[in-house]
This record gives structure tokens, sequence and C-alpha cells, in this order.
């Protein structure tokens, strides 16, 4: 037992489900839940080859992760690309805005599309 354990116990309680005890609780159970079926779609006009290829990732991956993904599937280069979403709820392309954010925070749906741009 740790010294502070029972100090650490009075101010913030028991921790939830099997964290305690190392097997990660609702942590590992929602993994398979946070995962989005993504399309992404290159409408830069000097692409032609691949447009496009559908990827499970987690919601926890930043934009920036996603440009460096996108980099290897469409070869152009993350600082040139600009991204965009589209989904059911809203026909125009939204723009997936700072780099440094989650696609959960941002708002990405399962089954939305990623249209893969390239900065003019």
């Amino acid at each position: 037992d740790h010294p502070r354990f029972p100090a650490l116990l009075a101010t913030y309680g028991h921790l939830a489900g099997g964290a305690a005890n190392g097997q990660g609780g609702e942590e590992a159970s929602s993994m398979g839940e946070e995962m989005l079926s993504l399309t992404l779609e290159c409408v830069a006009s000097s692409q032609g080859e691949k447009s496009h290829a559908t990827k499970r990732l987690p919601g926890s991956l930043s934009v920036a992760k996603l440009k460096l993904l996108c980099e290897s599937v469409f070869r152009i280069k993350a600082a040139e690309q600009e991204l965009f979403m589209r989904h059911k709820e809203s026909p125009v392309p939204e723009p997936l805005g700072d780099d440094r954010e989650t696609l959960a925070y941002v708002g990405v749906p399962d089954g939305a599309t990623i249209l893969v741009g390239m900065v003019e």
C-alpha cells in the first residue's frame, strides 16, 4: 500500500471498473466503440491515381496524424493538405480545423467522408 493512498481515496473516491487492478475497466471495453469508419476522398486536381480509401480510425486520433495518414495514401504532403468533413446531416463540407484537436473533439461522426484537398 502506498502511504498516500488513504488520503487520495478520501479526496477522489474509488477508481471505476478494473482500473485499480490494471485491467483498464471501461476504457478497454469502449475502445471498439470509439472507432470511426471514415472514407478518405482526395479532391486535389493533381491527384488522379487513388481517389478514395476507407479506414477505421480511433476518435482520439489528432487531425495532424490524420494528415500524415492521408500523406501516405494520397502522396500529398501534410503541410499542403486542407481537410474537410462531409456527413449525412450536413451536405456542405466543414473544415476540420486545428491540427492539434482530435477527430472526436471536432465532431467527426462514424461514416463521414474526409475530403483531402491542397492548399492554394
